[in-house]
């Protein structure tokens, strides 16, 4: 794919080698883009820039109008795989995995296309009148005359409009959040992401030790040479595991909980909910042997779990001379959780909140989420599930410091009006804390 589009003159990373290694695992090395970054990045970064903006529009949609004019159909076409080459302000477009030809493209397939580039970037980045300019520029590169153009703006809005709902493409549309760079480690053969920041202390022998060592399931907490306290985590799977097993028969790829909890991490970073830095990660899943897995997080001092501080809240209240301050952030504290429990929840995650065990922590006056087994992802939290877990969140409030500061957690939740939050306090009474 990548040589044939390269000899069309089209915008892809210029191939370098591909083949096998020793072990028959195909691998393809393609050149980095020189000072390339995503096109979101790009945008942001470059705000107040209008002519740079403009020469980029340009390059971006007269790329696209030849790609689709030799019928070249992309399909994961979105903003995060556009980047855009600081220097030349040139474009390129990355994962042609699923791409396909079909000479010509009908104008559902250009519809598509250009939905999929609107849905994935936010209107504070491009806002609608310059989009406009880009599907007027659009269908001049393309020659498309007035008949195809009502086609294509009647596949365009529908494709818009359900693509926007979408719980993929809403995380693209976030402000844009530069995160930590990651970095791929070689040790003995074995690859792991982490940062760049702890890559090469990672690559000590002490820490080769920890990753490749022994297969001893534990958990340890360091300190890496700049003072930060990091907890590393390591599990081993053996071969008659059920999670292996189960996704044996189904000929899929299995990743171990480690994995499973740093996409967690990446997920609830890239939606602005604290929790603790995820450092690096990785797994060895041999064929027909044993399966280790680890992840290394950072550990965040000085944090009490929800139910210590409610704890700790009560007795200050109740036995210790208190002033209006402490209670102005006792008062934020509580509209915090509120607040943090509804992030949890537009990023698609529940807390679960199974025996009672709740993932929730105070420290550097915020709460943070750590990502326990009972945390988990499901795209689209329900509103019965939503008003379940922050019935049951006001319900633990309550128990230590009353009904009116668990009507708190709710307002910060977002239910501002009185007739929103009356049913979830009638059940509050209905159940009757002790305290």
């Amino acid at each position: 794919w990548l040589q044939a589009l390269e000899s069309d003159h089209l915008p892809v990373p210029r191939w370098l080698a591909f083949g096998e290694d020793g072990r028959g695992r195909a691998f393809l090395l393609v050149e980095a883009i020189p000072n390339g970054v995503e096109l979101r990045q790009w945008l942001e970064e470059n705000s107040d820039d209008l002519p740079a903006r403009q020469r980029v529009g340009e390059n971006l949609i007269e790329a696209l109008a030849r790609l689709h004019a030799i019928g070249v159909r992309h399909p994961d076409l979105s903003a995060k795989h556009v980047w855009v080459s600081a220097d030349s302000l040139a474009v390129s477009f990355l994962d042609w995995q699923r791409a396909s030809r079909r000479c010509p493209m009908s104008a559902h397939d250009r519809g598509r296309a250009l939905a999929l580039l609107h849905a994935s970037i936010s209107e504070v980045l491009v806002p609608p009148a310059q989009r406009f300019r880009w599907l007027r520029l659009y269908c001049r590169c393309a020659g498309l005359d007035r008949a195809y153009r009502r086609r294509l703006l009647a596949a365009l809005r529908p494709a818009s409009a359900r693509l926007c709902k979408d719980r993929h493409y809403h995380s693209q549309r976030l402000p844009w959040k530069t995160s930590q760079p990651q970095r791929l480690v070689w040790l003995d053969g074995e690859a792991f992401c982490c940062i760049p920041s702890v890559a090469e202390e990672l690559s000590a022998p002490e820490w080769r030790q920890c990753v490749l060592g022994e297969s001893i399931d534990h958990d340890q907490d360091f300190s890496l040479l700049d003072g930060r306290k990091v907890r590393f985590r390591h599990r081993t799977y053996p071969v008659w595991h059920l999670g292996r097993i189960w996704q044996g028969l189904r000929e899929g790829n299995w990743r171990a909980p480690e994995l499973r909890r740093a996409r967690l991490l990446f997920h609830l970073e890239r939606h602005n909910v604290p929790t603790p830095r995820l450092l690096a990660f990785g797994q060895r899943n041999p064929a027909g042997g044993q399966a280790d897995a680890f992840l290394l997080t950072e550990v965040i001092p000085n944090a009490r779990h929800l139910v210590n501080y409610l704890a700790e809240a009560r007795y200050l209240v109740e036995h210790l001379p208190h002033t209006p301050r402490d209670f102005r952030e006792q008062l934020d504290s509580l509209h915090q959780l509120g607040a943090t429990l509804a992030l949890l929840h537009e990023a698609g995650c529940r807390l679960g909140l199974a025996n009672q065990i709740v993932p929730l922590f105070w420290a550097n006056d915020r709460w943070y989420v750590e990502p326990m087994e009972s945390l988990r992802y499901v795209r689209k939290v329900p509103e019965a599930i939503r008003h379940r877990e922050l019935l049951r969140l006001a319900h633990i409030v309550a128990l230590q410091l009353g009904l009116r500061n668990a009507l708190r957690v709710l307002r910060g939740y977002g239910l501002h009006e009185r007739s929103q939050r009356r049913p979830l306090a009638q059940q509050l009474l209905r159940k009757g804390p002790s305290a």
